[in-house]
C-alpha cells in the first residue's frame, strides 16, 4: 500500500469522543454518588430519632461528609489548574520547541 500525504494509519488517530464521553460519564456518576449520600444522610437522620440512636454519630457523619464534599471540590479545582498549567507548556512548546 503506498502512502501519501492524505493517508494516515488508524492507530495513530485518537478518538476525542471517547475521552469527553468518560469524562461526562464520570462527571454524572460523581453526581449520583454525592446525591445517593445526601439521601442516605437524610434518611439515616430521621430513622436515628425513631430508633433512638446517638444523635452525635449522625451528626460526625454529616460532618465527615461535608468534608469529603469540600476536598473533592478543592480536587475538582485543583486538576482544573494543572491542565490550564499543563496546556500553557504545551503551548510555549509548540511555539518555541527549543
Amino acid at each position: 500500500m503506498e502512502h501519501n500525504e492524505t493517508t494516515f494509519l488508524i492507530f495513530q488517530v485518537s478518538i476525542p469522543a471517547l475521552h469527553i464521553s468518560l469524562g461526562t460519564y464520570k462527571k454524572f456518576f460523581d453526581l449520583l454518588e454525592e446525591y445517593c449520600y445526601q439521601l442516605d444522610f437524610m434518611i439515616t437522620g430521621s430513622t436515628s430519632q425513631a430508633d433512638g440512636l446517638e444523635r452525635s454519630k449522625i451528626d460526625k457523619l454529616g460532618e465527615t461528609w461535608q468534608e469529603i464534599t469540600l476536598l473533592r471540590q478543592q480536587i475538582r479545582d485543583l486538576d482544573r489548574t494543572i491542565n490550564l498549567v499543563h496546556d500553557a507548556i504545551a503551548q510555549n512548546i509548540a511555539k518555541d520547541p527549543w
